[in-house]
């Protein structure tokens, strides 16, 4: 019989299936609930965070290895532009191959100019500077326009050298005009 009391006993006090849980235990699941998932939010935010932090480091990574990229396509280009000849004064050749008559092919056949006889313009001074770096060089005679020139001077000149030569008129046009803006002196207010 005692045991038939105490497990009436212990029956009234376990909750019956299907009855509410009392109100303590049921405070003490949803503050457990809350901080599951508060923790579960706070897990959250710091690995997106942490994948923004290294997303960044990549992205300066990557940022470095194209500007390396770009200087050395950069130097490339820089290797593949022919270079200026050497001066005949730093060519070493055999005394005998300097006394023979060579075969130059390409040059005019006709009167030698007289290198000697330049103006004071600055054309000329430019002129006898590289005939005297190579003395071989032919230029040609220009006598037209200006387009006119450049046009002949297209056709006569390889792809390479035509765009060494668009470069070089790129950056001589900055100069021109950087050199009139300094040149230009700012307007005074008139005087009353």
């Amino acid at each position: 019989m005692e045991d038939q009391r105490d497990l009436i006993s212990n029956h009234e006090q376990l909750p019956i299936l299907g009855q509410r849980p009392r109100e303590q235990e049921s405070k003490c699941s949803r503050g457990t609930l809350y901080t599951g998932f508060s923790v579960l939010v706070a897990l959250l935010l710091a690995g997106q965070a942490t994948t923004a932090y290294f997303l960044y480091q990549q992205q300066g990574r990557l940022d470095k290895l194209t500007v390396t990229s770009q200087n050395l396509q950069l130097e490339n280009l820089r290797m593949k532009l022919p270079k200026p000849p050497k001066p005949v004064s730093q060519l070493r050749m055999a005394t005998p191959l300097l006394m023979q008559a060579l075969p130059m092919e390409g040059l005019r056949q006709g009167p030698k100019q007289n290198a000697t006889k330049y103006g004071n313009m600055t054309q000329d001074h430019v002129m006898h500077l590289l005939l005297k770096s190579n003395p071989l060089k032919v230029y040609p005679q220009l006598k037209g326009s200006f387009p006119e020139n450049l046009k002949h001077l297209k056709s006569t000149m390889d792809n390479l050298d035509w765009k060494v030569f668009e470069n070089w008129l790129h950056q001589w046009l900055l100069f021109e005009m950087s050199k009139n803006s300094l040149e230009e002196k700012p307007t005074e207010a008139p005087t009353r």
